[in-house]
């Protein structure tokens, strides 16, 4: 159900339903620009490293675009986006932001929380100069499938609606 007034963003008519019909599993389409997943996409060649627990789940999730550099004008480049992104869960964006997907709503939420979390602890990390810390190739989780079978993804956002519903009771209009 749409809600609202003002126009559709015309950028997100060449990306999302491109994905859609690309992966019939994207019901959800989520594109995002939080802080630390928008500043490890700016960094050349960055990507998770194995040093988190969280990236051990999210590693094998993720695809890497590090050929759009403008704004989507047309449904030739979310088709490549879409072919990039496959049926990875996760897309960092270079220079730009991320995009996940997912079977639901509650799916994509977590995924991209998780996400952002798991860079943020890296950013934090990398501040100091230190190398990171490595965990073991073998320690990888290689789950490919919806995010929900492996973590109470329904739960949290759950979780994150009853927050809202005490603290800002206005976004559900």
């Amino acid at each position: 159900m749409l809600r609202g007034k003002g126009e559709w963003r015309k950028f997100a008519f060449h990306i999302q339903p491109r994905i859609h019909m690309a992966n019939p599993q994207a019901a959800c389409v989520v594109h995002v620009h939080p802080r630390y997943l928008t500043a490890l996409s700016m960094i050349e060649g960055a990507e998770f490293s194995l040093s988190h627990h969280n990236s051990l789940l999210l590693n094998e999730r993720t695809a890497y675009d590090g050929d759009g550099n403008e704004p989507v004008h047309d449904d030739a480049e979310g088709d490549r986006i879409a072919r990039l992104m496959g049926n990875k869960t996760i897309m960092l964006m270079r220079g730009h932001g991320v995009t996940v997907v997912g079977p639901a709503v509650h799916e994509a939420f977590d995924e991209a929380y998780m996400a952002e979390g798991s860079c943020m602890y890296r950013m934090t990390a990398m501040q100091t100069g230190q190398p990171l810390r490595k965990l073991p190739e073998g320690l990888r989780r290689n789950h490919t499938g919806p995010w929900g079978e492996r973590l109470d993804a329904r739960l949290h956002l759950n979780a994150w609606r009853r927050v809202l519903d005490r603290e800002e009771p206005d976004y559900a209009r």
